[in-house]
């Protein structure tokens, strides 16, 4: 997975039931799983096909039900809905060292962009059928997937080239749910016009002011003396999401780290980063190519990064209006 290009066609996996995925993205951020493990989803099924002489271009998902495991409780932060794990003989029965695990129960539509021969040699059907069954076999998140549930459990698919009213037909198969892109223009652009007010305004203040709901306050039309408060009217459903990683260390040779997992693969240390997405409907989508997600790495500044290119140069100005 590592061309942008556009893939020759984009394949749904439908209503897949992902039972126990990771719901703590970053040490600051919660919710639904980080794209990075969606792109890691793209490249374990690319290893697992690329025996038909295909290739992954990109991966996609869009979310049909969330179920934080968190216990909701009045007047108090939510709790994550530990496990109980069986107990331990350590000279005597003792509970097993506790660490904090947050989990959420999902249903979900993958998409993967494909290309390749393998698409256009032999049977083409029983190609993305085994693609779809060694789809099925991975996880997402840490998560394990279950059988689809319901109705539109077959695959579904449409080529690149597609003409409008078949993307559309495809999306609306994708409906109802929210598809996640990156939105890293706006967040850009937010930026420098928090820089026009403080010239020390960070790209973290700008995501802030971008996720968090303002109330302005106006004096009333019928006695100036008294306020009006009003909630402000936001462009687009703005998330904070982590995007990668970046590195805070050289790039170690193989085996010079101790405790490495792979002593054949250089390592580097690296941080979490962060940018806005945006949760999309997919009937605003022209079309599902759109919503894949691509890795990205830029050795000069050690990123290891991954964005959806159609939606992430866009800034707020290209945004149809729209507000929640």
């Amino acid at each position: 997975m590592q061309s942008l290009d556009e893939p020759d066609l984009v394949i749904a996996i439908p209503r897949v039931r992902v039972q126990n995925a990771n719901l703590l993205s970053s040490p600051i951020t919660w919710g639904f799983p980080s794209p990075t493990a969606l792109v890691g989803l793209g490249e374990a099924l690319h290893r697992r096909v690329r025996r038909h002489d295909i290739v992954v271009r990109g991966a996609g998902v869009v979310c049909h039900r969330f179920e934080p495991q968190i216990a909701r409780r009045m007047n108090e932060p939510s709790l994550l809905r530990l496990t109980r794990n069986p107990l331990v003989w350590k000279g005597e029965i003792k509970p097993p060292a506790l660490v904090e695990e947050g989990r959420t129960h999902l249903e979900v539509t993958f998409l993967f962009g494909l290309s390749g021969p393998g698409l256009y040699e032999g049977d083409r059907e029983a190609v993305l059928g085994d693609v779809g069954e060694k789809a099925r076999e991975l996880r997402f998140a840490g998560g394990t997937l279950l059988p689809a549930s319901g109705r539109g459990a077959t695959l579904e698919s449409v080529s690149g080239s597609a003409s409008p009213a078949d993307a559309r037909g495809f999306l609306r198969k994708l409906l109802p749910g929210f598809a996640i892109v990156s939105r890293e223009g706006i967040l850009g652009a937010r930026t420098e016009a928090l820089r026009q007010q403080r010239p020390e305004a960070t790209s973290f203040d700008a995501l802030l002011d971008l996720v968090r709901l303002h109330h302005d306050c106006r004096p009333s039309a019928e006695d100036p003396t008294r306020g009006e408060w009003s909630l402000r009217k936001r462009t687009g459903w703005i998330v904070p999401l982590t995007c990668g990683f970046r590195g805070i260390s050289p790039l170690y040779a193989p085996g010079k780290v101790p405790g490495a997992r792979d002593t054949t693969t250089p390592v580097r240390f690296v941080e979490a980063i962060y940018t806005a997405g945006e949760w999309l409907s997919p009937h605003r989508v022209d079309h599902p190519s759109h919503l894949l997600w691509y890795p990205v790495y830029a050795e000069d500044r050690s990123l290891y990064r991954v964005t959806t290119p159609h939606y992430g140069k866009e800034t707020e100005h290209n945004l149809s209006s729209r507000s929640i």
